[in-house]
């Protein structure tokens, strides 16, 4: 008998983790569900196969580099600074909250061995063909649980509740005015707020 066997949980996940969170394969056990500004893959909506506007190609760029093999390892390597400062002060609508101070532990974990090439990893794995048609497959199912979705305007903004209400029966939004990507480092007091509601309603 599992440790998590028979309960329920509340699931509140961003980005990377709510494309985790979605895909989970015991809808049972989860009470309610949080996605923090994520995009599905092969479920949210993309933009039409053309040359992207420059605010779409800025946020979305490096997922079509980070799945390129090796190439991704040698430029960022020595860089990882560089790089992680540029995502943040670029997906961020309050930069700033990313001190020299939270960028040092970043580096660090970045800079260990192996970590930008398990980084680089996920990307190539999430987005093959296999994993792209396992979540397609799941949207087949609705989700049953209470959803919450919450986004920065200055990032997915409606985007994510628009894919949720295609895949989730009972669905709420909060666009959080004036924030970017990283809405539990922009606005942490406000994200707490919507979360602690949601889960004692």
């Amino acid at each position: 008998m599992g440790l998590l066997d028979g309960m329920q949980l509340d699931v509140a996940a961003h980005d990377v983790g709510a494309r985790i969170a979605y895909a989970s394969d015991w809808p049972a056990d989860v009470r309610t569900l949080t996605l923090l500004d994520a995009a599905l893959p092969e479920i949210s909506p993309v933009p039409a196969a053309d040359i992207p506007s420059d605010e779409i190609n800025t946020r979305t760029w490096h997922f079509f580099f980070n799945r390129i093999p090796d190439l991704p390892d040698i430029l960022v390597r020595g860089h990882e600074r560089e790089y992680l400062t540029w995502l943040f002060s670029q997906k961020a609508a309050r930069p700033w909250v990313f001190t020299p101070a939270v960028i040092d532990e970043y580096t660090r974990t970045y800079t260990r061995p192996g970590g930008t090439r398990a980084a680089f990893a996920y990307y190539r794995e999430s987005l093959s063909r296999e994993s792209l048609d396992a979540n397609k497959a799941r949207a087949t199912t609705m989700l049953e649980m209470p959803v919450m979705a919450i986004s920065g305007q200055a990032s997915v903004g409606l985007s994510l509740l628009n894919t949720m209400k295609g895949i989730a029966r009972n669905v709420q939004d909060h666009v959080l005015a004036d924030y970017g990507y990283f809405v539990m480092e922009e606005c942490p007091d406000e994200v707490a707020s919507h979360l602690l509601k949601f889960i004692s309603d």
